[in-house]
C-alpha cells in the first residue's frame, strides 16, 4: 500500500519525551513512567479481518523519534480501545507527528495515498485551509453537542478561519513563567507573587540583570520575544490584536499595539531579555526568569530538577490582563478521506473523549486538550517526576481554562508572505533600526496589501488544484526501515 515520506523531526524546543519504553530507557528522574502506566488494555486487540472501514491518523508523538515499540505501543492502544469499540471500524496509526501536511496534499492530488485525519502545527493551518483541503467541523460538533468550551478558547479561536472550525487542539501548551528562586535569594531580592504585574516584573527584572560568575551575562528574563509566532502574546496583553475577526487584515498598528511593542523592544534593549524562553538559561544561570511552554515539562524536570531552587509563576498581569504563549498542535479532517462520518467519529475520540487524552499524559507528559483533564495531568506528572512534586503546576491550568494561553495567528490567504514580512519588521524595531511607530505602520501596510492581492488569486488556484483526482487507498503501512 502507498505511504507518505517519513515526517521531518520537530524542532529542538518542541522535544518532550518518548513513548512508555522510550521513557523507562531513558532511566533517571522519569524512569517510573514505563509501560505500566499506559491504561490497561479492555479487550484483545482486534484482528483485520475482524472489522470493516479502515481509517488511519497522524499520531503527535510530540517530537520524539518513532521507533518499532513506540508505534507497537501506540497501535496496540488504539487497536484495544478505538477498534475495539468501534463496530466496522478499524484505526492505523500513521507515525506522521508535525509538520507534515503539505506532504498529505501532495499525496493526495497524486493519488498515491493519505491519512483520514491529519496532525499539523504552526502555518500548516493556513495552508491546508488556504488550499481546501481541511474539512469544517462545525455541523458534527453541533450534531453531536459538543461545547468549543471544552478546549482552551485562545487555541480554539485560532483554529477557527473564515468563520468555521477547521481543526481541533490536539493537546494544550500554555506557556508560564519559570524562577530561579536560589538566585534571588542571592541577590536579595523578594520572590514576586502570582499579583506581579509589567512594571512591578520590569524593576525587578531590571534588579537580576548583571553578570554570572563566569563573567557571562544574566539575563533578567528570558520572554519569548518579538517574533510572527509569539507576538500576539504582548498586543493581547496590552488590549491590542494581531488581525481582524476575518483574519485577512492587520490591525496591531494601534494605540495599544505601540504600547506593548515599546514595552517588548525596551526589554530587549536595555539587555533584560534574554534569548527567549529556554529552561536551559535557567539552568545555566544565564537568566533569572524564563516563560516556559507546556511542551518544556519534562525539561524543567531534567534540567532544573533538584539541582536548584526554583519555581512556577504565571506571567504577569499586563494592562488588559495575562496573556501568555500557547501551543497550536491541531487534527483536521482530510478533504480527500472516502469516509468522512466514520473519519470523524475517530478525531472525536482523538479530541473531544479522555482515552486518547490520558494515553498521551501517562505516555509523554503532554497536557490534554480537554479541560476537564487538568487535575489528572498534573497528578499523573507529579507521580512520575518527583523533582516537580512541590512546584506551582496548576498555573499550566490556570492559562488554559481561563483562557488567556494564545497560540500563533494565521492571516486568512498568504500566511506564510505574511509572516515573512511580520519577522522582518519585528527584527528591525528590535534592532532599533526603525521606531515601533514606523514599523507597526509599514508591517500593516505591507500585510494588507498582500492579503488583499492574494485574496483575488486564491480562488482561482483553489479550483486549478480541485482538476486533479483525489485517488488511492489510505495509508495503512510504515516507511520501511522504521
Amino acid at each position: 500500500m502507498p505511504h507518505l515520506p517519513r515526517p521531518r523531526a520537530r524542532l529542538p524546543r518542541r522535544a518532550v519525551i518518548g513513548g512508555a519504553a522510550a521513557v523507562a530507557a531513558t532511566g533517571g528522574v522519569l524512569a517510573a513512567c514505563t509501560t505500566s502506566a499506559v491504561p490497561p488494555a479492555a479487550t484483545a486487540a482486534p484482528t483485520p479481518q475482524q472489522t470493516g472501514i479502515e481509517l488511519v491518523f497522524q499520531a503527535n508523538n510530540q517530537g520524539v523519534p518513532w521507533n518499532k515499540t513506540t508505534l507497537a505501543l501506540y497501535q496496540q492502544f488504539v487497536d484495544q480501545n478505538f477498534t475495539a469499540t468501534h463496530t466496522g471500524l478499524r484505526a492505523t496509526v500513521y507515525p506522521g507527528g508535525w509538520g507534515n501536511p503539505q506532504a498529505q496534499i501532495v499525496a493526495s492530488i497524486a493519488g498515491s495515498g493519505y491519512a483520514d485525519v491529519v496532525h499539523g502545527c504552526c502555518d500548516d493551518i493556513a495552508t491546508l485551509e488556504a488550499g481546501g483541503w481541511l474539512l469544517p467541523l462545525d455541523d458534527y460538533l453541533r450534531r453531536d453537542n459538543i461545547d468549543k468550551s471544552i478546549w482552551s478558547k485562545g487555541h480554539v479561536e485560532t483554529l477557527a478561519l473564515g468563520g468555521k472550525q477547521m481543526a481541533l487542539p490536539s493537546y494544550d501548551g500554555p506557556a508560564v513563567m519559570c524562577y530561579r528562586q536560589d538566585l534571588l535569594d542571592q541577590l536579595g531580592l523578594q520572590y514576586p507573587d502570582a499579583s506581579w504585574t509589567a512594571e512591578s516584573a520590569l524593576q525587578l527584572w531590571q534588579q537580576c540583570t548583571g553578570k554570572q560568575k563566569n563573567g557571562r551575562p544574566r539575563y533578567g528574563t528570558s520572554l519569548f520575544g518579538l517574533d510572527a509566532g509569539s507576538w500576539q502574546l504582548w498586543l493581547r496583553g496590552w488590549g491590542g490584536q494581531v488581525m481582524n475577526g476575518a483574519h485577512d487584515a492587520c490591525v496591531a498598528d494601534s494605540t495599544a499595539g505601540r504600547a506593548a511593542l515599546n514595552y517588548a523592544v525596551e526589554l530587549k534593549k536595555a539587555k533584560i531579555n534574554g534569548t527567549g524562553g529556554q529552561v536551559a538559561d535557567l539552568a545555566s544561570g544565564q537568566a533569572v526568569f524564563a516563560m516556559c511552554g507546556g511542551w518544556q515539562v519534562f525539561q524543567e524536570a531534567t534540567e532544573l530538577g533538584n539541582k536548584v531552587k526554583w519555581d512556577i509563576l504565571p506571567v504577569p498581569l499586563w494592562p488588559a490582563g495575562r496573556s501568555t504563549f500557547g501551543n497550536i498542535d491541531f487534527y483536521g479532517l482530510n478533504r480527500a478521506t472516502k469516509h468522512t462520518d466514520e473519519a470523524w467519529q475517530l478525531m472525536r475520540w482523538l479530541t473531544a473523549e479522555a482515552d486518547w487524552q490520558r494515553f498521551q499524559m501517562r505516555t509523554t507528559l503532554v497536557e490534554p486538550c480537554l479541560l476537564q483533564l487538568w487535575d489528572e495531568w498534573e497528578t499523573i506528572v507529579k507521580s512520575v517526576a518527583p523533582p516537580l512534586q512541590g512546584k506551582a503546576l496548576h498555573w499550566y491550568q490556570d492559562a488554559a481554562v481561563k483562557g488567556y494561553g494564545w497560540p500563533t495567528v494565521h492571516f486568512a490567504h498568504a500566511a506564510l508572505q505574511a509572516n515573512t514580512i511580520v519577522g522582518n519588521w519585528l527584527n528591525k524595531m528590535t534592532a532599533g533600526t526603525v521606531t515601533v511607530e514606523e514599523g507597526l505602520a509599514q508591517l500593516s501596510g505591507q500585510v494588507n496589501a498582500l492579503e488583499q492581492a492574494a485574496a483575488l488569486t486564491e480562488q482561482a488556484a483553489v479550483g486549478s488544484a480541485r482538476q486533479f483526482p483525489v485517488t488511492g487507498s489510505s495509508i495503512a503501512v510504515v516507511t520501511p526501515g522504521l
